[in-house]
């Protein structure tokens, strides 16, 4: 379980942070995590990213504190209401070996992968009734 809970911090559309997570029992460490879109950001893509804003960051969290117990794919897909994301997980080359972070007086290691989480809304579906009605009414 981690000391920082799910719900704490809302992570940002099309940017990167390194969070550092302290779970119980466990040195704190540090982990690269990049939301981003697929394309350009709409208004929709936007209105959709900020009503899943506070389930889509507790995901992030969850997923990345329950990393130091088990090791996850390097690819995921999960579903939400009207939006999907996507994860991927990589080596975090550039950069890692270059930060020193604390936490208090214990030294916070990187992680040795970096998180990206790719955000899309759901697409709506063609209603194939609805086309058949309106072609039978030509």
């Amino acid at each position: 379980m981690a000391s920082t809970p799910p719900g704490t911090l809302l992570l940002s559309l099309n940017d990167t942070v390194i969070v550092i997570l302290h779970n119980e029992g466990e040195l704190p460490y540090a982990v690269q995590i990049t939301v981003k879109t697929p394309r350009s950001p709409n208004v929709r893509l936007l209105t959709s990213f900020f009503l899943a804003q506070r389930d889509v960051s507790d995901l992030i969290l969850s997923l990345a504190s329950a990393y130091t117990q088990s090791r996850p794919p390097n690819h995921m897909i999960f579903e939400g209401e009207g939006y999907s994301v996507v994860a991927t997980r990589r080596r975090w080359m550039y950069g890692r070996d270059k930060l020193r972070i604390m936490w208090g007086d214990e030294v916070v290691t990187p992680c040795r992968y970096k998180w990206t989480f790719t955000f899309d809304f759901e697409k709506e579906k063609e209603e194939p009734e609805k086309e058949e009605t309106e072609k039978s009414a030509l």
